[in-house]
């Protein structure tokens, strides 16, 4: 293997470990801002777009998949204001840091860990 190749494959496996715990990171200070409605059942879900800049501060949150109960998709919203700004999408390799700035994530009460 040729140096070079050895070490773009050691940088894609870096960003991709630095992209997973982004994603845990966000999903994880989401779920401690999440109050969730008294009518939440654990077969909900709704599916969030979030936009960042690249600070990390949030653009947009909108729901692209709704669980059909309004009071339910509007915590899952709340949440996610309440949890900006994620800054840590600047410690990102920046191949990460433009990957991050729009991504879903998926909302379902029997995931949240507490």
């Amino acid at each position: 293997m040729i140096d070079g190749e050895a070490e773009a494959i050691a940088n894609a496996k870096q960003a991709a470990q630095a992209s997973n715990g982004f994603i845990n990171l966000v999903r994880r200070a989401i779920e401690q801002a999440w109050i969730l409605p008294a009518s939440a059942t654990n077969q909900l879900r709704a599916v969030v777009r979030i936009q960042l800049l690249p600070t990390g501060e949030l653009v947009s949150a909108r729901i692209i998949e709704s669980s059909g109960d309004g009071v339910f998709d509007r915590s899952v919203l709340q949440a996610v204001e309440r949890a900006a700004p994620f800054r840590e999408l600047r410690e990102l390799p920046l191949a990460a840091q433009s990957q991050f700035r729009e991504f879903n994530l998926d909302f379902n009460p029997k995931d949240v860990r507490r």
